[in-house]
């Protein structure tokens, strides 16, 4: 739940700023390299966001073990590099021939 909201509102905020502008091949490359890195970010706290809230909804004590919480901390920093490198590999398969 925490990739897929991250997924959508990454996107409409991409297409909102960036939609219809023209980059370098550099400028291109930082930017989706810094887009996986929000995104990989972003995911492990949303994911930990909705832990909490699916936690707090019912009240018959915690949902998730603190090894758990714990596991979505750990990944999230894994998270965030893969994010990067995906991004820069989003980068460069659509950069189609720019200077």
């Amino acid at each position: 739940m925490g990739v897929g909201t991250t997924a959508v509102v990454l996107a409409y905020l991409t297409q909102h700023f960036l939609g219809g502008r023209t980059f370098s091949v550099k400028q291109w490359l930082g930017i989706t390299a810094v887009l996986g890195l929000i995104f990989g970010l972003s995911s492990g706290l949303l994911t930990l966001l909705f832990m909490a809230v699916k936690t707090g909804l019912h009240a018959h004590g915690p949902e998730f073990t603190p090894p758990e919480v714990t596991w979505v901390l750990q990944q999230t920093l894994w998270w965030m590099f893969i994010g990067l490198l995906a991004g820069l590999g989003l980068g460069m398969v659509t950069i189609k021939g720019k200077n």
